[in-house]
């Protein structure tokens, strides 16, 4: 399985409509997405926190 690369994210993300929730598969249960994303710069890293 590839990586999930920033640019084809971003492309994804712009393409969701706004009554859409996102969320993502924890592999033995489904996540919602909170609102809280962070950053890590040095790792190169977008990290999606559950609520």
């Amino acid at each position: 399985m590839d990586v999930l690369d920033i640019a084809t994210l971003k492309k994804i993300i712009e393409k969701v409509p706004e009554d859409y929730e996102i969320e993502f598969d924890g592999r033995d249960s489904t996540h919602k997405i909170s609102d809280k994303i962070e950053i890590d710069v040095g790792e190169k890293k977008l990290i999606l926190k559950i609520y």
